[in-house]
């Protein structure tokens, strides 16, 4: 994009000074050559100025606002901040206090803070912006820059050289199919046999998260250019087009998507610390939403309740937190993790957290130091897992373990009467354990009424059957 706005620039120069031509008609070529320039530094914003803005400025200068200044949007990154000095003054370099900080030979002001300097290049783009006029299109004016940055188109390839890594997948009620996270695409499968039904494009090429809605004919899909850009896309994958709609863009990938049972909510964790919650709508639309961070880190893990009344998140910054749903408020803040926290799900009702130390933590809801049950010596690693109302489903290393709650009563002495005593304890039992191949690593798991569903580093897919434990399919996911 550079190289051809500096080709247009240098050509309508020569043909300005060399070409012979009447007053009035060096006052048109020169009015044409403005406008074209202007063109051009639009599309420069769009293809170079918004990225560099987006992946580089938005984690101290979006929600944070350090300094008082934002660049979310285009319209705020022409408002001054604390400094009170103009960002971005068009065709005035030296007045413009955002290009100064990008060239300062002071590293304490240069920007970005504490992090690696733009590079010749990415100047000279922004130079060239500033100088012819800093345009931006009026339709952009207040749309989130993530939303507005143009990145390389990413498509799938035909056939895949090897099988990619497998981190989201999500599987029918029935067990016929599951949809699985390819590389800038989500492939659909049929368990029995492994034949591939269909291939989904999604907006980037590392497919974070997969949910299908209750409805059985869409999905919601987390993915994008990990610390650049992420999207959300509710996919109708009922009709041969795949229509959808899209949240704004943000300028990272979401790592967890959560839809409530009912499909008319989804909760989305940003690497951030930020937690979204967003209305779907009966017409296929996204309705009104909420925005908060409640967590100094990223969110790495969210579910609701079975009743939707309740919903956990897990966070890098070594804290679950469990809010009212109806109000989004704060009930509990679970905080005795030595380590971040990489899973989080309801046992029924009751919430559940897994950290990297291998801890899982059955809690007492709204009871902050409250744990009623906790199982140790599982992998040291940050993982999701699954749960419903009575089992619990942990990936370590090529296996599935399995667990539940044991509740017994048993003697605890004797009262000052010298009378039995009795009290209740919680425990967790393990159960069964279900294998892949011996050199695979689960990477990725998913549940249904009927099934449960893996996917491992290596590309395999392996489906069971909840009632018998027996397999109902493994085929290597590879296009």
């Amino acid at each position: 994009m550079l190289g051809r706005f500096l080709c247009t620039y240098f050509a309508a120069f020569c043909l300005m000074a060399f070409t012979p031509s009447p007053s009035a008609g060096l006052a048109q070529q020169a009015s044409e050559t403005a406008d074209m320039r202007r063109s051009e530094a639009k599309a420069l914003f769009r293809e170079q100025i918004a990225p560099i803005l987006a992946s580089r400025c938005q984690a101290c200068h979006g929600l944070k606002q350090a300094g008082g200044y934002s660049v979310a949007t285009p319209a705020q990154l022409f408002v001054p901040g604390d400094s009170e000095l103009k960002p971005v003054v068009g065709t005035m370099l030296q007045k413009s206090e955002l290009w100064l900080r990008l060239v300062s030979d002071d590293a304490s002001a240069r920007m970005p803070a504490d992090a690696t300097p733009l590079t010749q290049d990415q100047l000279a783009a922004f130079r060239i912006w500033i100088e012819a006029g800093a345009p931006v299109e009026l339709a952009d004016q207040n749309r989130s820059m993530s939303a507005i940055a143009i990145t390389r188109s990413v498509v799938a390839p035909e056939h895949y050289q090897r099988a990619v890594a497998i981190h989201a997948i999500t599987i029918s009620n029935r067990a016929e199919t599951i949809w699985v996270g390819g590389y800038a695409e989500v492939t659909q499968w049929r368990v029995a046999t492994g034949e591939l039904l269909a291939r989904v494009p999604v907006s980037g090429p590392h497919v974070a998260a997969i949910v299908l809605a209750p409805d059985g004919h869409t999905l919601l899909v987390s993915s994008g250019s990990p610390g650049q850009r992420g999207a959300i896309e509710w996919i109708s994958v009922g009709d041969p087009n795949n229509s959808r709609v899209a949240l704004d863009a943000t300028s990272d990938v979401a790592a967890d998507l959560a839809v409530t049972h009912d499909g008319q909510r989804i909760a989305i964790g940003g690497q951030d610390g930020s937690l979204r919650v967003v209305e779907l709508l009966s017409d296929h639309r996204f309705g009104q939403s909420i925005t908060m961070t409640p967590h100094a880190d990223a969110v790495l893990a969210l579910a609701w309740s079975a009743d939707g009344k309740r919903l956990i998140t897990a966070s890098c910054d070594r804290t679950a937190k469990l809010f009212d749903s109806a109000k989004m408020e704060l009930i509990a803040s679970y905080d005795r993790h030595e380590r971040a926290v990489g899973g989080a799900a309801f046992l029924s009702n009751r919430p559940l957290s897994l950290d990297e130390t291998g801890r899982l933590r059955l809690m007492e809801g709204d009871d902050s130091d409250g744990v009623v049950a906790e199982q140790s010596g599982l992998p040291r690693v940050l993982q999701r897992f699954k749960a419903d109302t009575q089992e619990i489903f942990i990936a370590d290393r090529n296996r599935i373990r399995e667990f539940r709650i044991d509740i017994k009563t048993v003697d605890d002495g004797t009262d000052e009467q010298g009378k039995p005593k009795q009290k209740t304890v919680t425990r967790f039992r393990e159960g069964k354990s279900l294998e892949v191949g011996l050199k695979e690593w689960i990477t990725s798991t998913a549940l249904s009424d009927s099934a449960l569903a893996v996917g491992t580093q290596q590309g395999t897919i392996t489906v069971w059957d909840r009632s018998t434990n027996q397999p109902l399919g493994s085929f290597l996911a590879k296009p």
